[in-house]
């Protein structure tokens, strides 16, 4: 019987479970954006790429509520805003949302809100000197806005979507994970995304707070099914000469964070000189990797 590699087995598993708190993000994203379109649990489920059942549990798990009930959610506080102000009347208001029936529509809004859906009171005429009559002080006719563009529900998709959406994950090595986070966390302000540790393997990961969808694996170097001693020992020594640049890190004022950086103890091997592109410094974080923090030329 072959014996079970349980890093390995744990390493996918963790990976099973991050893509899944991706397409749970990708659901509430679409609701967010879309909330006035036809969604139901056959297109949400299928933008999941899960069973409706799967995505039930998965999101409840998630957000504490179910992909429906956020959905009436997010059409109640649009509408509330809507009420709120502009001078739409209630039946529009329902319909700009995504409900269909104004009865539905009321319930729900009383539900949330605690109140009936209704237009503000309208403001008093303030007094003035009296006008005579005519035809121009007849009530001009109520101004309604066009009507609303109806928008077609997507097609539907047989299988999973085979597009790539976007880049979630990028790793940097690191040969000790507290000291990884000191720099990442401490010093630079990332935040930490995953912390979990299992039969010795640490998934680590942590991300700018100004770019939620990206996650860097701080990935410590060990030997592995992966990766031998002797390849860890050459990947060790390739990150202490600075031979890996790891990649870009965007700021809108490379000098005063050059500034405040170096206030931390962030050692840079340049300091912030111009270039074509922008103003650049190169920093370097304790294990050798190195990465460009640029301001973009505008």
């Amino acid at each position: 019987m072959t014996p079970i590699d349980w890093p390995v087995l744990y390493a996918g598993l963790l990976t099973a479970r991050l893509e899944q708190d991706t397409r749970i993000r990708r659901v509430r994203m679409l609701v967010d954006s879309a909330y006035a379109e036809p969604l139901d649990a056959e297109r949400l489920a299928t933008e999941a790429c899960l069973s409706r059942a799967q995505l039930i549990r998965a999101f409840r798990q998630a957000y504490g509520t179910t992909p429906h009930q956020y959905l009436i959610e997010r059409r109640v506080a649009a509408a509330r805003t809507l009420l709120e102000q502009t001078e739409l009347p209630v039946t529009e208001v329902c319909l700009a949302v995504g409900f269909s029936s104004l009865g539905s529509f009321s319930t729900l809004f009383r539900r949330h809100v605690g109140r009936a859906p209704k237009l503000p009171a309208p403001r008093r005429p303030q007094p003035g000197p009296p006008r005579a009559a005519g035809p121009g002080l007849l009530r001009p006719p109520l101004r309604r806005f066009a009507r609303f563009r109806e928008v077609e529900p997507r097609g539907r998709r047989v299988g999973c979507p085979q597009m790539i959406t976007k880049f979630s994950h990028a790793t940097i090595y690191v040969t000790d994970h507290d000291q990884a986070l000191d720099f990442y966390v401490g010093k630079l302000g990332f935040e930490v995304r995953t912390d979990v540790t299992m039969q010795g393997f640490r998934w680590l990961t942590v991300g700018p707070k100004a770019q939620p969808d990206l996650e860097l694996i701080l990935m410590r170097l060990s030997a592995s099914p992966m990766m031998d001693a002797d390849t860890v020992a050459q990947m060790e020594s390739l990150m202490r000469k600075g031979a890996l640049g790891a990649g870009v890190f965007a700021t809108d004022d490379c000098k005063a964070t050059y500034e405040a950086l170096v206030a931390k103890g962030v050692e840079f091997v340049s300091p912030p000189a111009e270039r074509p592109y922008g103003i650049e410094a190169i920093m370097k974080d304790p294990f050798g990797n190195w990465f460009s923090m640029t301001q973009r030329a505008r």
